[in-house]
């Protein structure tokens, strides 16, 4: 892996501007081959025409197409050591937690098949996602069902060495506190 292009990295669940604005300048600055899978709420039809590329993917080709019926036990294979429950990601999502419970396993589902299929496709060396939806959790979970490293961003409006909460603890007690927050 001398060479930048044979590092792919694989972003999952952003939208256009963050993929134009962030991922498209890293991608020329530092010469990696960078594809997107776009956050769920898009099409292909949605996306903004000037920024569809041949490394793009949709969770689906038509937002408004009928949701299969989800595979309980395929989603259940996913679960386990440092993979939050299914029920725990649809349960945190601010959305798909207020559809019918049967609903959000069909969504979960859809979701997780599409996931795998397009691991498998695009093949990344790394992934790298949200953390606050649905579709970042089963990012997480089916990258880790597959062995491939999964990262996720954080922007803190904390200051650096800070955690909220914490003010009244001793300084060196906070200090190595603050650091297991980052």
């Amino acid at each position: 892996m001398d060479q930048p292009e044979a590092f792919h990295i694989l972003t999952v669940g952003h939208a256009p501007l963050l993929v134009r604005d962030l991922w498209d300048r890293i991608a020329v600055r530092g010469g990696y081959r960078i594809s997107h899978i776009a956050h769920p709420s898009f099409d292909r039809r949605s996306w903004p025409k000037e920024l569809l590329t041949r490394d793009l993917f949709f969770f689906r080709d038509d937002i408004r197409m009928v949701i299969p019926r989800g595979d309980p036990d395929f989603l259940a294979s996913l679960e386990g050591g440092v993979v939050p429950t299914i029920h725990n990601m649809i349960m945190s999502d601010r959305v798909v937690s207020k559809l019918p419970y049967s609903e959000a396993i069909d969504y979960a589902g859809l979701l997780a098949k599409r996931l795998t299929a397009l691991y498998e496709t695009v093949r990344p060396t790394i992934i790298i996602g949200g953390f606050d939806g649905l579709h970042g959790s089963l990012g997480f979970a089916v990258a880790r069902h597959m062995g491939i490293p999964w990262f996720a961003p954080l922007f803190s409006a904390l200051p650096d060495g800070e955690a909220r909460g914490l003010s009244a603890i001793p300084w060196p007690v906070r200090r190595r506190s603050a650091a297991g927050c980052r």
